[in-house]
């Protein structure tokens, strides 16, 4: 047996390339940026004022966030 650590099933994992985690930073960044720059637009569009409030800093930020996740999970499996 090698000393290379083994997973559960048994199988054997070796070291990857290294995972560029300054784009996942910067996609945060961008993520943040997008939400104080556009989320005051979004929560005017909607009449009543908590329903806005919530579109546009609670529902806007969580669906940027899952596109940046997506994006990063794509990049991972590229590398």
């Amino acid at each position: 047996m090698s000393d290379e650590p083994t997973t559960l099933l048994g199988r054997e994992e070796g070291k990857g390339r290294p995972y560029p985690l300054y784009l996942e930073r910067l996609m945060l960044v961008a993520v943040i940026v997008t939400t104080v720059a556009y989320g005051g637009n979004i929560s005017d569009q909607f009449n009543i004022s908590w329903l806005g409030f919530g579109i546009g800093f609670v529902v806007f930020p969580l669906l940027l966030l899952a596109v940046s996740e997506m994006i990063g999970r794509m990049i991972q499996s590229y590398q």
